[in-house]
């Protein structure tokens, strides 16, 4: 199966991005044979999207993310450039994943984004965060059907329109859940795992990217922005 790991590296993203491949080839057993695709960085953006009719008018920017999706791949894993891999990810790559779409769930945006969610018709018990993400083929083209017919995204972001897409388009389309250790959001209101178990961390919440954290120094996210600075360092070596 020709795969790859995609992640969007606009800007300072590309410095994420870069950490991730890097620790997922010291920590998570990656194989030569998945390529790594830093998409805006490594391989310049080539979809133009202004041309989509759409209800958020941000939609062209978000929808950069999904220029992955048109790279030809059978399987495209999609992630952030704001993560770590901690351990072992080979099961992101792995023959086990047979359904069309799997991401990790998300009940914390019940805490952030609960009455759009209800209002959208959309159930928190099947919401994924958009961090970790695996496309076994994707009807890209349906999906921008969708939006241009008038999907909207609870965040204004891809993991919104994604969910919106999945529960309300195409609820036929099963949606496979990943360990949340697979995306180990560093939010209070999300699902935690032990440490142990953790094998993606990802930093999300205010200024907490970590190519340039601005964080309290009793944050839990410093232990783990600490690692991502040594990680840094050798790939700067």
């Amino acid at each position: 199966m020709k795969t790859a790991i995609v992640i969007l590296a606009l800007g300072d993203y590309w410095k994420g991005a870069k950490v991730m491949f890097h620790t997922l080839r010291k920590y998570g057993n990656l194989p030569d044979w998945v390529d790594t695709i830093a998409l805006g960085h490594d391989r310049p953006l080539t979809m133009d999207w202004s041309d989509i009719p759409v209800h958020q008018t941000n939609f062209p920017k978000v929808a950069a993310k999904f220029e992955a999706l048109t790279l030809g791949y059978d399987r495209t894993i999609l992630l952030d450039a704001d993560m770590l891999c901690l351990s072992d990810c080979s099961l992101l790559w792995s023959d086990e994943l047979t359904l069309p779409f799997y991401g990790v769930r998300d009940l914390a945006t019940g805490v952030y984004y609960g009455p759009v969610l209800k209002k959208l018709g959309l159930n928190l018990a099947l919401n994924f965060n958009g961090g970790t993400m695996v496309f076994n083929g994707f009807d890209l083209d349906g999906f921008l059907k969708a939006v241009s017919g008038g999907l909207q995204s609870y965040d204004g972001g891809d993991q919104g329109y994604l969910n919106a897409y999945f529960q309300l388009v195409r609820p036929d389309l099963k949606v496979g859940y990943l360990p949340t250790a697979y995306n180990c959001v560093l939010d209070k209101n999300f699902e935690q795992v032990p440490d142990s178990e953790k094998r993606i961390v990802h930093f999300t919440g205010s200024n907490a990217n970590p190519w340039d954290p601005n964080v309290p120094k009793r944050d839990d996210r410093i232990r783990f922005l600490k690692r991502w600075q040594q990680e840094w360092s050798e790939v700067c070596e």
